[in-house]
């Protein structure tokens, strides 16, 4: 994240809680968070950051290839964005 500094101790994702509304908070039930990288320490750090955040759903999608998986997500949400005319939504993923 640019300009954001991560502290030991969650402080970092309190401080970015606080300047940001973009939890997941905003759309009511439980929705999904993807991450994929090559370094599995730093995935670790940010799955934690994320769930600092509130996101208890957040789903590792393997390594850095699965990045195109994510990026290509982004056309499908603008769509849904349009047609829902809010930004105000999300994803579950449901298994059988």
């Amino acid at each position: 994240m640019v300009g954001v500094s991560v502290r030991e101790g969650g402080q970092g994702a309190q401080h970015v809680q606080r300047k940001r509304d973009d939890r997941p908070k905003r759309v009511s039930g439980e929705s999904d968070l993807f991450l994929c990288g090559n370094d599995v320490q730093a995935k670790e750090r940010v799955a934690a950051f994320l769930r600092d955040l509130g996101w208890s759903r957040v789903h590792d999608l393997g390594d850095i290839t699965g990045a195109r998986g994510t990026e290509a997500y982004v056309l499908l949400w603008l769509r849904l964005m349009g047609v829902l005319k809010t930004p105000d939504f999300n994803v579950r993923v449901v298994r059988k």
